[in-house]
């Protein structure tokens, strides 16, 4: 199979689509497109009605919609996850019709697997960007979006909640709307921590399983309580490049669902100018989804937030780990927000100057003496 360009027109930002071969890879060109060409192709606005309860094969306009052939599906649903009652759902029918034609040349005819693609997540994404929506509560009708699939027959997959590119794309529209917000104010700090929650949660999330949802609240990534883990910006901690402290995150962590047992001995990771250090007052075990929640926030928090110099950081519950209180100083910034790691865990981002050796070397290494003390690791090494 070869990528083609499609003669139906791509979904338009901030639609998207999804080409996997979670979806499928044994579907059949000519059943898939026949699914296609049966939707209608109205250019005039007609309610879909969603009924939780139903699910419908012969009423184009009741949701969700379920249509095979012999070697295809075609699945049309609205996501609305929290949802329980019905509503109803303004579209085009032309804009469903071109999303499944898209998907069968796109995916099917050019790559050989399903997909799916998304109409009017606009709707979610306004929900998500508004600084006054309460995070933790119910899904509101007002942000539920149409998901058009092109799958094998035997899946009864729902894209518009259980796929990370929908958490994956709700975390980038925050990192832009706390980039537009005031800088240091409680709305752009409240987006920023919002941001990270997105990312957190498409770490947890598994393209083809329902194990996990976007908008799930009974995990750490979205907790019921008030957060108190603090993600502060330290200017003595050095500036890490991102490209190295992203190099940890993707290739030296383990994987989600694993487990890594830390205490008051910091455990090491590295590349190149970045260094990574993970510690606890007592003995804990940690899943690697939530180291990587953390390292990701601090990533973006300290060094590539807009605006501001790129600086080490560190993550921790109240009160701060370091043993001298520096938070008057005008070059830290700090931020509280999603609890990633549990109490009595800390984690440190910082600028690797004396050369890295191993991780028995580091712990009595004068950059991270000078980190735990909070003072400036610059005067360590000649980076």
């Amino acid at each position: 199979m070869t990528d083609i360009e499609p003669s139906a027109p791509e979904p338009a930002y901030p639609d998207f689509y999804v080409c996997d071969k979670a979806y499928g890879t044994e579907m059949n060109f000519n059943d898939c497109q026949y699914l296609a060409e049966q939707l209608p192709t109205g250019t005039g606005l007609v309610p879909y009605t969603y009924i939780r309860s139903r699910i419908s094969n012969k009423q184009t306009f009741i949701l969700p919609l379920r249509r095979y052939r012999v070697y295809c599906a075609l699945k049309i649903d609205i996501a609305a996850p929290d949802i329980n009652g019905d509503i109803q759902f303004l579209a085009k029918p032309i804009d469903i019709h071109n999303l499944a034609a898209f998907l069968v040349e796109k995916c099917v005819s050019g790559l050989g697997v399903g997909g799916f693609a998304t109409l009017q997540f606009a709707r979610v994404l306004d929900w998500a960007m508004d600084p006054s929506t309460y995070l933790y509560g119910p899904i509101p009708a007002e942000a539920a979006f149409i998901t058009v699939s092109i799958v094998v027959r035997r899946t009864d997959f729902y894209p518009g909640i259980y796929d990370p590119e929908v958490a994956i794309a709700l975390w980038g529209a925050s990192n832009i709307a706390a980039a537009l917000l005031p800088e240091n104010g409680p709305d752009e700090k409240a987006m920023l921590a919002r941001a990270y929650a997105w990312r957190g949660r498409a770490h947890q999330m598994t393209r083809g399983s329902s194990a996990q949802s976007w908008n799930g609240r009974n995990t750490h990534i979205f907790p019921s309580a008030v957060d108190e883990m603090t993600y502060e910006c330290d200017s003595n901690l050095g500036n890490p490049a991102i490209a190295d402290c992203a190099h940890i995150e993707w290739t030296q962590l383990g994987h989600p669902s694993d487990s890594l047992t830390v205490g008051p001995e910091a455990t090491f990771f590295h590349s190149n100018t970045c260094t990574l250090a993970i510690s606890a007052a007592v003995t804990i075990v940690l899943l690697w989804q939530q180291i990587q929640t953390a390292l990701a926030m601090l990533m973006d928090t300290c060094i590539q937030f807009p605006y501001q110099p790129p600086r080490g950081g560190r993550g921790y519950y109240n009160p701060q780990p370091v043993k001298v209180s520096r938070l008057k100083d005008k070059r830290q910034s700090s931020v509280t927000g999603l609890n990633a790691l549990p109490p009595h865990a800390n984690i440190t981002i910082f600028e690797q100057r004396e050369g890295w050796t191993n991780a028995s070397a580091e712990l009595d290494s004068c950059t991270w003496k000078a980190a735990l003390e909070g003072q400036p690791t610059k005067p360590c090494g000649t980076g």
